[in-house]
Parts: structure tokens; sequence; C-alpha cells
């Protein structure tokens, strides 16, 4: 998480403040999120994870590779939301980059995120995808 705070974005995020936690509940319908970001304006950020991704280890969070998605992929979706977040409050004022129907995954900022960490991430490790209902996703492989 250190290595992709600091370097994936225009703007480091402060990894200081970010901490991954193992969620206290199975995320989602049928335990089928990987995670999901929390953290107020100008706060700490958590970095939920599902018992599939973050397990405990000798008293240890540890990411772990799951069928679906690998650590890395993990850690860089949740950090594109930090990221984000950070975004949105920056563009608050301008109406373009308020948040409408579709998602967190269908505003400006998260699409503004992606772009910032795609040009971080080398071109044939990259993949934007487009989930089944359009969600838009950034893979590492």
């Amino acid at each position: 998480m250190l290595y992709w705070a600091t370097t994936l974005f225009a703007v480091p995020l402060d990894v200081l403040n970010i901490r991954a936690v193992l969620a206290p509940v199975e995320l989602g319908p049928y335990n089928r999120h990987a995670g999901y970001q929390y953290g107020g304006d100008g706060e700490g950020v958590f970095i939920l994870g599902n018992r599939h991704v973050v397990r405990l280890d000798h008293g240890t969070l540890t990411l772990v590779q799951g069928s679906r998605w690998l650590s890395d992929d993990f850690i860089v979706h949740e950090l594109t939301h930090v990221r984000q977040a950070q975004l949105l409050r920056e563009h608050s004022l301008d109406k373009d980059w308020k948040r409408k129907r579709g998602g967190v995954h269908r505003d400006r900022g998260w699409y503004a995120a992606i772009a910032e960490a795609s040009r971080n991430i080398s071109a044939w490790n990259f993949h934007l995808r487009l989930g089944q209902q359009g969600h838009a996703r950034a893979e590492v492989h």
C-alpha cells in the first residue's frame, strides 16, 4: 500500500492517514465485494477488506490472493476511491463534478482518478475494463 499510495496519482496520498482493516461483517450480497473505502472529509481513511482479501495472520493483516482479485488490484481499486474523494472535494463548487446517478464508478472523480493512475502503471499492465453494468474497473495484471 505504501508503494501505490505514493506513486500512483498526480498527488501522493497521505499513507499515514490510510488504514487497511479486516471488515467486521461480510461486505456486499453473498460476500461478493472485495472491500470498501470509508473516510470523511479531512479525516483518516479506512479500507475495509473482506475476509477473502484480507486475513488476520498472527496479529497482522495480510493481503491474500483470491480467485478474482489479486492483492494489488484490491489496493489500487480502493486507493483510487481515496483519490476520487479528494478530487470531488477539490472540485466541489464545479457543477460538472457533482455526483450524479449511476454510482461511484460513474462520476467524473472516478474517471479522473483512473486517468491519473493509468499514467503510472505501464500500458501493458493496465486495463480499464467495463463490467456487466458498465462500471469501470482498473486492474493490474
